[in-house]
């Protein structure tokens, strides 16, 4: 076998050719620990009987952005989280509190986020209400698509409160499950209930973008009747697309094209139930034969344009956020780079 590298007296093509075979050398370190390395962890627990990892057993943590050949130890010190042990040899005890990995299903617990999500759901919960009781006129509350997006921003919401919940107690147990699949070497797929959050989260965050957006540039001040409550009007027109904003860029789920065309669907129906509504007799709640202006069917037209502009903005609206859920994940990893072993073998 030919060597790598052809060395020559010549010093710089020594420094250059050592320089080659270092980066060979990494290549194939990193190959080494992703690869085969996992293959060399024996799963006992499906041949024999195994303790589970415990408070105060060591193991050795696997980080492919150390140096080759370093191996530091590790204690779990709560549930699933880990101190690494820095300068033992030394006398030193010095330990840094580090978990598994960062991202939405981690081996970390945090009340923050916890108490966070609770408050994004029971503001959603809050401002339906609110239209409830200052809006219901007589059920028609129910006909706009801004109320459709606050309904659909609130069980968003409070599905992720719940997830969040069964997360942090570990009710059914959740953390213990997703903790498990991480060490295996084919995962299993994503849990029905967490694609199911994932979908919610996509179609409220690009219908409440929407409705930010045709809302003040079309409609604010031209829906031919008085505006009753502005305060209630700026929260629904405005506020949720800035809570939704807010949760994509803390929340890890990543973004795609093809899911513009889930999140059509809503729309889509909605524009099927205003024709339907229209050829009903439907009015609002001051006589108007249509819902929105922009959606007169009097002038099938001017709907059937409002729809393609519509769907025009979905696409625009997907493409930055898929922009941004790259950027996300990029400005992520290279944190992550920086601080977070990512795979453990105990001892």
């Amino acid at each position: 076998m030919k060597p790598l590298v052809i060395y020559d007296d010549d010093a710089v093509v020594l420094k250059s050719s050592w320089l080659r075979s270092q980066q060979f050398a990494d290549k194939f370190w990193r190959k080494w620990v992703a690869e085969y390395l996992p293959t060399l962890t024996c799963r006992t627990k499906w041949h024999k009987e195994a303790k589970p990892l415990r408070e105060g057993d060591l193991v050795i943590i696997v980080d492919s952005t150390l140096h080759r050949n370093v191996w530091p130890r590790g204690k779990v010190v709560d549930g699933f989280n880990f101190a690494w042990i820095v300068g033992e040899a030394s006398g030193q005890d010095r330990s840094i509190r580090r978990g598994c990995s960062k991202g939405w299903q981690n081996c970390e617990r945090s009340a923050y986020f916890l108490l966070y999500k609770w408050i994004w759901a029971c503001f959603f919960i809050s401002v339906f209400i609110a239209s409830l009781v200052l809006q219901l006129s007589d059920g028609k509350l129910f006909i706009f698509l801004t109320n459709w997006g606050i309904i659909l921003c609130l069980l968003t919401q409070l599905s992720g409160a719940v997830l969040a919940t069964r997360w942090h107690f570990n009710l059914g147990g959740a953390r213990s499950v997703a903790t498990e699949a991480r060490t295996l070497k084919e995962p299993p797929p994503t849990p029905k209930l967490i694609k199911f959050y994932w979908l919610l989260h996509g179609s409220s965050l690009s219908l409440a973008l929407i409705i930010t957006t045709v809302y003040w540039m079309f409609l604010h001040g031209k829906m031919n009747k008085p505006m009753r409550y502005p305060v209630m009007s700026f929260i629904t027109h405005c506020l949720n697309s800035v809570f939704m904003l807010v949760d994509f860029l803390i929340v890890a789920f990543p973004v795609r094209i093809v899911h513009a065309l889930y999140w059509m669907l809503l729309p889509i129906i909605y524009y099927l139930f205003t024709l339907v509504y229209f050829l009903a007799g439907g009015r609002d709640e001051y006589g108007h034969p249509y819902v929105y202006p922009i959606l007169d069917w009097t002038t099938p037209g001017r709907a059937v344009a409002t729809f393609a502009g519509v769907f025009v903005l979905y696409l625009i609206y997907s493409i930055i956020l898929f922009a941004l859920s790259k950027f996300k994940r990029y400005f992520s990893r290279t944190l992550s780079a920086m601080d977070s072993p990512h795979a453990i073998g105990l001892i």
